[in-house]
């Protein structure tokens, strides 16, 4: 009987709620303002030798199954002062890579009258120096995992283990070290590297479905990413 109660109470439906009506404040004073604008897909500039790996494929399916969600952000200290992409280079290149093979348009991209795609992009409180704008896009992706208890070698294995040392040396010889990481780790970093070096080790090491990663599972014609050059199949 108890039983049949608590079936029936879990059972009842829930009260709709109405919707939040978020206001804009009026008469806000900003310190420094961001804002999106809409740039052509193919003007976006990627973080010249960024580490970091990406699943192109698991983000292509999530932009045509959500929508373009997450703007990137723009910073203009990137890439020499030219500018570019501090975090956002992933879900770029895999919009790059959707309007090559002619996908279908996601909700919130635009297109222009050469029907040349137009996403999303942030601007505004841009890094002090270039050197900021590396460790920012380092810690970017870093604090995702900080609040997991991952350790700073659990971190690495979400980059190319060279590539991300390099910029971690070059951020170290400016003493400006990314917050999610310290002296200590970058000495481990290193160690593991010239371990793997000396054991020649090379791609055993990888994370787990590394040939995936870089790679959309799209099926079986032959296809190439515009941004790497990366060949593949799909249906």
């Amino acid at each position: 009987m108890i039983l049949e109660l608590l079936l029936s109470i879990i059972s009842l439906p829930m009260a709709k709620k109405e919707p939040v009506n978020l206001e804009v404040p009026k008469n806000l004073v900003f310190r420094e303002q961001l804002e999106i604008r809409y740039v052509l897909v193919d003007d976006l500039i990627l973080l010249d030798q960024n580490p970091k790996l990406h699943d192109i494929g698991k983000l292509v399916d999530s932009i045509v199954e959500n929508g373009f969600l997450d703007p990137p952000k723009w910073d203009t200290k990137l890439n020499g002062g030219a500018g570019g992409i501090i975090e956002g280079n992933g879900r770029s290149e895999a919009l790059k890579w959707m309007q090559e093979q002619g996908r279908e348009i996601p909700r919130g991209i635009a297109v222009n009258e050469q029907n040349l795609w137009a996403a999303p992009v942030i601007f505004g409180c841009d890094a002090r120096s270039e050197i900021a704008a590396k460790r920012y896009a380092i810690d970017h992706n870093n604090l995702v995992m900080a609040g997991g208890n991952f350790s700073a070698l659990d971190m690495s294995r979400a980059y190319d283990a060279e590539s991300y040392i390099a910029m971690l040396q070059e951020l170290d010889q400016q003493q400006f070290l990314p917050l999610t990481l310290d002296g200590e780790d970058l000495e481990l970093l290193l160690g593991k590297l010239e371990g793997d070096r000396a054991a020649g080790n090379g791609d055993d090491d990888l994370p787990p479905n590394h040939e995936n990663i870089n790679e959309p599972k799209l099926g079986k014609t032959n296809c190439t990413c515009p941004s790497c050059g990366f060949e593949w199949e799909k249906d």
